[in-house]
């Protein structure tokens, strides 16, 4: 009698890659937020970024534009705000978060 041979499986030796895409915006009071992301699920990343829109801050601190070299050193001297090296600025965001409101956010 033939018979059928079963097909070998075969295992790989690699582990899966997870990429964690965190959309987030810069502002004081939500560092608190970012670092629970970071020592939470965010280890189970084996690359963690935040991407965030170009301006950061909020009414209280001001806002600053970081794809502009002078709001980088304005949010950094006046804010205390800097970015980690895990967040990444969409710089060609088309409607940055702080103008939205109430009514016109569709």
């Amino acid at each position: 009698s033939t018979s059928n041979p079963q097909p070998k499986l075969q295992l790989s030796t690699k582990r899966n890659r997870v990429y964690c895409f965190v959309p987030f915006i810069w502002t004081p009071s939500a560092l608190k937020a970012y670092h629970a992301i970071e020592a939470t699920w965010g280890k189970r990343c084996d690359t963690l970024r935040f991407f965030i829109d170009p301006i950061i801050g909020d009414e209280k601190v001001g806002f600053y534009n970081m794809t502009e070299p002078s709001g980088v050193v304005a949010a950094r001297e006046t804010a205390n705000l800097t970015l980690p090296d895990d967040v990444v600025i969409l710089h060609s965001i088309s409607r940055p978060w702080h103008v939205c409101s109430g009514g016109n956010m569709k």
